[in-house]
C-alpha cells in the first residue's frame, strides 16, 4: 500500500460519524468529557431497552470444524488455519470445542509441503516418471491438541445437536475445509467432510434448530455463499431471519471457488479470508506484523466481526470475495424491476461507497464519472492476458509430456521394471542400485535440462496465472462494492420498514462483538 492511500485512510478514519465527540482539535479535557457523557448515555440507553442481563457476562462458545475429506485432500494450511482461529478465539474469551478430520486417532490425517530445495537422488527419476513435488510433501498425524472428534458425518452431526442444545450462550460456528457447488438450489451446497462424507447447507439448517442461542458463522470453503441459507427462517426462498437470529460471514459466494487449500506451511504465503479476517480481529497478521489499515472503523476499542469482514474486502489480495449474511440479504430482496433500472453515477453515501474509493484509490482506479467503464475495460484486458498465460501453460504441459516420454523410452527399454513401483523386479532395483543407475542415465539424456527447465517454466507461469486471477478479483470487487452501495441505497428509497428492520438486524447481529462477555463495553463504546 502506497503512503498516500495510508494518509487518506487516516484521515478518513479520523472524520467519521462515530468520532464526532472525540475531535484531536479539541482540548483533551473537553474531550475527556465528551467521552464520559458519551459512555453515561450508553449505559443509561442499554439499560433502558434491557440490553445488559445477566447473559451479557457469558463467553460466547465456538465451535470449529475443519480438516479434509481424506488425506490427499487435508492440507497443511486447513491445520494452520484451524490452529490460528482457534487460538484466535481463546485469546478472546471464548470456549472453543474442535473437530478435526479423525478425531485425533493414531495415523496421518494431514499432508504438508515443505519449501526446503530438491536434493533427492531420485530427482530425475521422479521428474521424468512421478511428481517431483511429492518429495518435499509430508504426510503425518495432526498436531492439534484438544480435539473433541471426528468430522465424519455420522459422529459430528450428534455431537453438533448435543453442543448446541446444551448452549446457555451465544454460539459460533467455523468451519475449514472444502465445499462442493450445489447443481440445483444454492442451499445444496456442501461440507465435505472425513471419509468422503458431507452434509449440505439445508441439512444443517435443521441442525441448527437445535439450539435456542443466537448462532454467527464463517465458512471460508469454495461455494461457502450457500451456507448464507443458514441466516433465514426456511433455507429456500425466504427473506425473514432464523429465530432466534443467525448471521456470519462466507469467504465467496455459493457459485465461487475459494483461496486457501495450499499444501504448503509457509503461513507469509496465505491470503485466504481466514487470514484477514482473524488478522483484523487480533491486529496482528500471522507474523506478527501490525495489520496494513485499522480495522476497528468506529474507533470504539474493539473490532468486531462485521469490521474484520469490511478488513478483509478492502485489503485482502486474493481470489476471494467475501459476503455477509446482510449483503446476501440485499442481494436476494432487490426486486425484479430495480435491476432495469439504469446504474447510478454518482456513488451514494455509505460504507460500502467509502470501501469503494479506497479500495479504487488502493489500485489506483482513477475515481471519475466513467470508473465503472475504466475497470471493465481493465477487466477486458486481463482476460486477455490470461488467455495468452492459459495458452502458453498449455504449450508447455504438451512440452513437458513430450520430453518425459522421449527421456523415459530408452529407460523402459533398459529397465523395464521401473513401471511396476509394486512389484518384486522394481523391489530389486531400489534394493542392488538400481534407481541409482537409472536416475544418473536420466541425468546424461541431454534432454533432462530442457525438461527441468519447462517444469520450472510452468511453476512460474502458474504463480503468473494466480497473480492474474487476484488482479482479477480486486476489480471485481470494486463491482461488486458500487453494487452493494447502489442496494444499500434502493433499500432505503424502495424498501418496505420490514426489509429495512430486517437488513438492521442482520448488521447489528454481525457487530456484535466477538465475545458477549464484553457486549454491553463494546455497545457503550458506540455511543
Amino acid at each position: 500500500m502506497n503512503t498516500d492511500a495510508k494518509t487518506s485512510r487516516s484521515m478518513t478514519y479520523s472524520n467519521t460519524p462515530t468520532s464526532l465527540f472525540i475531535n484531536p482539535f479539541i482540548p483533551p479535557i473537553v474531550n475527556s468529557l465528551a467521552h464520559m457523557l458519551r459512555r453515561t448515555f450508553a449505559a443509561t440507553l442499554l439499560l433502558a431497552v434491557g440490553f445488559v442481563t445477566s447473559n451479557a457476562a457469558q463467553a460466547d462458545e465456538a465451535i470449529i470444524i475443519g480438516g479434509g475429506y481424506d488425506l490427499l485432500s487435508s492440507q497443511g494450511q486447513i491445520e494452520l488455519n484451524v490452529q490460528y482461529a482457534r487460538q484466535s478465539l481463546l485469546d478472546k474469551g471464548l470456549d472453543v470445542t474442535t473437530f478435526f478430520t479423525d478425531g485425533g486417532k493414531p495415523g496421518n490425517d494431514v499432508f504438508a509441503q515443505h519449501q526446503e530445495p530438491l536434493n533427492s537422488t531420485f530427482e530425475p527419476v521422479a521428474r521424468v516418471f512421478g511428481d517431483y513435488l511429492e518429495q518435499n510433501r509430508e504426510y503425518r498425524s495432526s498436531n492439534l491438541t484438544d480435539i473433541s472428534g471426528s468430522t465424519r458425518r455420522d459422529s459430528l452431526l450428534p455431537e453438533l445437536k448435543r453442543l448446541l442444545s446444551s448452549a446457555d450462550s451465544p454460539v459460533w460456528l467455523l468451519y475449514n475445509g472444502h465445499g462442493n457447488q450445489s447443481s440445483s438450489t444454492p442451499d445444496q451446497v456442501t461440507l465435505e467432510l472425513w471419509e468422503k462424507t458431507r452434509v449440505t447447507a439445508n441439512e444443517l439448517h435443521g441442525v441448527l434448530e437445535a439450539t435456542d442461542q443466537t448462532v454467527r458463522y464463517a465458512f471460508t470453503q469454495c461455494y461457502s455463499g450457500g451456507f448464507h441459507a443458514l441466516a433465514y427462517d426456511k433455507p429456500v426462498g425466504s427473506l425473514t431471519p432464523a429465530s432466534p437470529q443467525r448471521c456470519g460471514f462466507t469467504a465467496v459466494s455459493a457459485y465461487s471457488l475459494a483461496e486457501g487449500c495450499s499444501a504448503s506451511i509457509n503461513t507469509d504465503d496465505y491470503r485466504d479470508y481466514t487470514t484477514h479476517f482473524f488478522a483484523a480481529l487480533t491486529g496482528f497478521n500471522r507474523n506478527g506484523s501490525i495489520v496494513a489499515s485499522e480495522p476497528d472503523t468506529d474507533q470504539n476499542g474493539e473490532v468486531s466481526p462485521r469490521e474484520a469482514h469490511l478488513y478483509s474486502l478492502l485489503n485482502a489480495n486474493s481470489t476471494d470475495i467475501s459476503l455477509a449474511s446482510s449483503e446476501d440479504f440485499l442481494e436476494r430482496w432487490e426486486p425484479w424491476y430495480l435491476k432495469w433500472t439504469p446504474n447510478v453515477r454518482d456513488l451514494p453515501e455509505n460504507e460500502y461507497a467509502k470501501l469503494f474509493r479506497e479500495l479504487a484509490l488502493n489500485l489506483n482506479v482513477p475515481l471519475e464519472q466513467n470508473s465503472v467503464r475504466t475497470i471493465r475495460h481493465e477487466l477486458d484486458k486481463l482476460a486477455d492476458i490470461r488467455a495468452t498465460v492459459s495458452d502458453k501453460i498449455a504449450a508447455i504441459h504438451a512440452a513437458t509430456k513430450r520430453l518425459r516420454h522421449q527421456i523415459a523410452e530408452p529407460v523402459i527399454a533398459q529397465w523395464p521394471a521401473i513401471l511396476g513401483p509394486y512389484t518384486q523386479g522394481f523391489q530389486a532395483l531400489s534394493r542392488d542400485g538400481g534407481l541409482s543407475t537409472i536416475s544418473d542415465a536420466i541425468s546424461a539424456d541431454p534432454a533432462y535440462n530442457s525438461l527441468v527447465e519447462t517444469q520450472a517454466s510452468l511453476a512460474e507461469l502458474q504463480i503468473e496465472r494466480l497473480t492474474l486471477k487476484r488482479q482479477t478479483a480486486n476489480l471485481q470487487k470494486l463491482l461488486h462494492l458500487r453494487r452493494l452501495a447502489a442496494l444499500r441505497q434502493q433499500l432505503t428509497d424502495f424498501g418496505s420498514q420490514t426489509d429495512i428492520d430486517t437488513y438492521n438486524k442482520f448488521v447489528q447481529c454481525e457487530s456484535m462483538s466477538l465475545n458477549t462477555e464484553s457486549a454491553g463495553r463494546v455497545m457503550a463504546e458506540q455511543y
